[in-house]
């Protein structure tokens, strides 16, 4: 079908995909089956939380049964993931911007997750997941080591490849609907499509989009998760 030149307006035939005018260097932006492969960013997302799934369990599946170790495999899968992206799409990430609006999104964010996970956690004892059970049972040196994981690492990694990446990229060329959709779906998957999982997606893919930084994510899920292992002292 006959097409429309970006930069010069003139109709140019289906069969041309720069423009008649010698002069105009417009070229065309559509074609026949465009649609199939306008969403290409959101199917290679897809698939780079599934090589760093297939690769963290390929990792785990040759380690000893030790939850530890298994949970630094992912965590390392996902880091392996999340700078192929990086290189991939040239992204800054490792800035704070507006830093004031960094730190108060990040903060708030983080005291208001803390509130409603004591909520959940008084009204729902069983709420918290079998690695937080766990932690009860480790010595001291497996604790700090599973903390540093927990509360450190993985909240890092996983805010870098999920907001800064997959919510970012999506939202720049398809919005931000289809950004939080994704990433949180994404998300959602990693962490077994348990509820809390999308409730907690969506959350830090709001203070990500309110705050434009995500450093203010990350704050929001380190508090999240410290959250979840020293409840297991008060409860």
């Amino acid at each position: 079908m006959p097409w429309r030149c970006p930069n010069c307006g003139i109709v140019n035939d289906d069969s041309m995909d720069r423009c008649a005018r010698s002069v105009c260097k417009g070229e065309r932006t559509e074609r026949p089956g465009y649609a199939a492969v306008k969403y290409s960013e959101v199917f290679e997302m897809i698939l780079a939380v599934g090589i760093a799934y297939l690769i963290g369990s390929i990792i785990i599946a040759l380690l000893p049964r030790n939850n530890i170790l298994q949970g630094y495999a992912s965590t390392g899968a996902i880091w392996v993931v999340a700078w192929g992206l990086k290189r991939r799409y040239s992204f800054r990430l490792f800035f704070l911007g507006d830093a004031r609006k960094t730190w108060a999104c990040g903060i708030a964010s983080g005291v208001t997750l803390l509130g409603l996970h004591l909520l959940v956690r008084v009204s729902f004892p069983s709420y918290p997941p079998a690695d937080y059970v766990l932690f009860l049972h480790y010595g001291y040196a497996e604790k700090c080591l599973f903390a540093l994981d927990m509360v450190v690492l993985r909240p890092i990694v996983e805010e870098i490849l999920f907001r800064g990446f997959i919510y970012r990229v999506i939202k720049e060329r398809h919005g931000p609907l289809l950004g939080a959709a994704v990433s949180i779906g994404l998300f959602a998957a990693v962490h077994g499509f348990a509820l809390h999982s999308f409730l907690l997606g969506a959350v830090f893919t709001f203070v990500y989009r309110k705050s434009g930084n995500v450093w203010a994510a990350v704050m929001a899920h380190v508090t999240q998760n410290l959250a979840s292992l020293l409840f297991q002292y008060l409860f």
